[in-house]
């Protein structure tokens, strides 16, 4: 079993202002600002 998925919009107007944000990334720098092992991970990872 699976579960196929196409993520969210982060531009959308309805969205934008309740998304949690990772304040510890500067966002498209290209550099794992908080170290996760992640870089760029403003809104999470869609895996």
């Amino acid at each position: 079993m699976g579960v196929v998925d196409s993520g969210i919009d982060t531009t959308h107007e309805d969205l934008k202002p309740v998304l949690w944000i990772n304040p510890k990334e500067i966002p498209g720098n290209g550099i794992d600002d908080d170290k996760n092992g992640y870089i760029d991970d403003i809104y999470g990872w869609n895996f």
